[in-house]
């Protein structure tokens, strides 16, 4: 079976590349391009639109401009903080530890990721924390990450629109697991996920 995590930008015509053979569609966002780096596994990586080039430049002291990656550098998946009971989110320590690694370095969180216990959270818990997260960082400049995969494409349109609706910077998605899909199902899941 193959495995997939799938950055999809929620603003401005992104554009998904990778490296080797690759599946294209057309969207409403850009060109989205997602390649199988071997067997197990896809990266794919994030551009703009053909137009302009996947960074932001930077001067430095010297002068010299410097690239810089759309997520930044640092992108930090974070855990998800539960209260004593174990079951309930506890949403003050998530809200202070996004503003923490957004004042100590992160360019990026990736909030309810399988770091962050997506598989045991509630769509409306994650929700909650996407939204605790956005305005911890507030204008730190640190962007927000949607942990927004499913196995249910249905349910990854949604929570990706969710996302452009909050205002997020991106998701994080997965290839439908259990099901086995073949490479035109991969394809149709990402492709319907895009537009």
């Amino acid at each position: 079976m193959t495995s997939c995590a799938f950055v999809s930008a929620v603003s401005a015509s992104p554009r998904i590349a990778s490296t080797k053979s690759a599946f294209l569609a057309n969207t409403s966002y850009g060109v989205h391009t997602i390649s199988p780096r071997n067997r197990r596994s896809c990266v794919v990586t994030m551009e703009a639109a053909p137009s302009s080039a996947p960074t932001t430049s930077t001067t430095m002291k010297s002068g010299m401009s410097q690239k810089r990656p759309v997520f930044g550098r640092v992108i930090t998946a974070m855990v998800t903080p539960f209260k004593s009971d174990g079951q309930s989110v506890d949403y003050v320590v998530a809200e202070k530890m996004a503003a923490y690694l957004a004042s100590n370095g992160s360019d990026s969180l990736v909030v309810g990721g399988t770091t962050g216990e997506s598989p045991t959270l509630t769509w409306s818990e994650q929700y909650e924390l996407f939204n605790v997260c956005k305005s911890a960082v507030g204008t730190t400049g640190c962007k927000i990450i949607a942990g927004a995969g499913s196995n249910s494409t249905e349910e990854a349109v949604e929570a990706t629109k969710r996302a452009a609706k909050m205002k997020l910077d991106g998701t994080l998605q997965v290839v439908p697991y259990y099901n086995k899909p073949p490479q035109e199902g991969l394809y149709q899941h990402f492709k319907k996920i895009a537009q």
